[in-house]
């Protein structure tokens, strides 16, 4: 059991390219625990800054989706465009998201399918790319299926859609939600390029993160960050 119990903490998604993948966390400082989430102005922050790596934000979250069928709740990840970029999977069919789905001034209502969702609810349509769905009464413009198999960046993850991050329900409901630093829900991942070593990305991040405890004393006193090797389950289970 033991043995089996490693594997499955260690066990890595399909297609997921691994080398060079790498969790950005905070670590336990004071009264403040150790976690796996970032408020939206701490995200935008780190991935402006020179961290020497690309940085990816994603949300979970559910969508109401309108099919053929009827209505389904379905498993959604919120992402940013370079999520299938850093985590290394192409899609199986379409462009799927260009950088301007990054922008918050402009919101765009487009929506990658994933293989096994597009399969079995949409009849696998051959020429599903262009055509919209509706997620949450709102019509989406299909730009992307993923790739067969993949259905997120970590183990026991189903998604069946992957949606613009700025198009988090909370984002697009509350005025004031994309610049609250006291709400932490952004997940960040990041890609190193060659040369680039782990130790020396967690340095970057905590300089950044020292910065911002600075500026931002009421929500970021205690939070330091740090950079971790990439784990199939997560470093913080």
């Amino acid at each position: 059991a033991i043995p089996y119990g490693t594997r499955l903490l260690t066990m890595t998604p399909p297609l997921v390219k691994t080398d060079g993948l790498v969790e950005v966390l905070t670590t336990r400082v004071g009264p403040r625990g150790a976690t796996d989430k970032w408020s939206y102005p701490d995200y935008m922050d780190l991935r402006a800054a020179d961290t020497g790596m690309t940085l990816t934000g994603w949300a979970t979250g559910k969508t109401t989706v309108q099919t053929p069928a009827g209505k389904t709740d379905s498993p959604t990840l919120f992402v940013s465009a370079n999520y299938f970029k850093t985590f290394g999977v192409a899609l199986a069919r379409g462009a799927g998201f260009d950088e301007t789905i990054d922008d918050p001034i402009k919101v765009q209502s487009v929506v990658i399918l994933a293989h096994s969702f597009w399969k079995s609810r949409l009849g696998s349509d051959p020429d599903i790319i262009g055509k919209t769905v509706i997620l949450d009464e709102v019509p989406h413009t299909v730009v992307g299926i993923g790739a067969e198999l993949f259905e997120g960046h970590l183990a026991f993850q189903e998604a069946d859609l992957f949606v613009p991050l700025e198009r988090y329900p909370l984002l697009v409901e509350e005025k004031n939600f994309r610049s609250d630093r006291g709400n932490d829900w952004v997940h960040i991942h990041g890609r190193l390029p060659a040369g680039i070593s782990v130790a020396r990305a967690s340095a970057a991040v905590a300089t950044v993160t020292s910065q911002l405890a600075k500026q931002y004393a009421k929500t970021n006193e205690n939070k330091a960050g740090i950079a971790k090797t990439y784990q199939g389950i997560g470093n913080l289970i």
